[in-house]
């Protein structure tokens, strides 16, 4: 989708200062709320570095009472250095957390890296199942809608635009004259401040 919307911003000369996806790698993250497969399968796509591991807790979709088991069959394979950054070091980095308490923290509660980053996993296909039926485990990745995607971004920078043309009046208007007064009528009208002192000039 950020090719889509890079290509989009080039199309449309659009007056922003980066690329949709510069925007994302400097300000975005992606947490997947109870983590599917499709979604570790398209880690590189997605960027690891951006994904961080959602429980979904305490709703019934979520992982929890089977977390490490879910951990298990979506991370069935996966490098331990990309899963370490989904389930936690990226969450660390782009919160800011403090890393030595949260250390503090895995090692007394766990789970440890030997527990639940197999190569295959052994949790029972029934359990499998439930995830899915309870939070679509198993689904695929849903396709991107390009003229969907084209004509929200058409809206978006529609809206800069107009954002941007009002904070240039709003700067206009703040401009004050000698006296230090902001003028609030222009273009050869008297402004409000000027008619008020010739009314009170005018009884002195």
């Amino acid at each position: 989708m950020l090719s889509t919307l890079d290509q989009l911003a080039t199309q449309m000369k659009s007056s922003m200062s980066m690329t949709p996806s510069e925007y994302f790698e400097r300000h975005c993250a992606v947490s997947p709320s109870s983590i599917h497969l499709a979604e570790v399968a398209m880690r590189n796509e997605i960027g690891v570095h951006k994904m961080m591991f959602g429980m979904d807790y305490p709703h019934h979709e979520g992982t929890w009472p089977n977390t490490k088991a879910w951990i298990q069959v979506a991370f069935a394979g996966v490098s331990e250095p990309d899963a370490r950054m989904i389930l936690g070091e990226n969450a660390i980095d782009f919160y800011s957390l403090d890393r030595t308490h949260l250390s503090e923290v895995s090692d007394r509660i766990g789970p440890s890296a030997s527990e639940v980053l197999v190569q295959t996993h052994t949790v029972a296909p029934s359990l499998v199942e439930h995830f899915d039926k309870r939070a679509g485990f198993n689904r695929a990745a849903e396709p991107v809608d390009a003229n969907e995607v084209g004509q929200a971004f058409e809206r978006d920078l529609a809206g800069l635009v107009a954002a941007g043309r009002g904070a240039d009046r709003r700067r206009s208007c703040s401009r004050k004259d000698a006296h230090g007064r902001a003028p609030l009528l222009r273009k050869g009208r008297r402004s409000r401040y000027r008619r008020e002192r010739m009314g009170r000039d005018r009884f002195r």
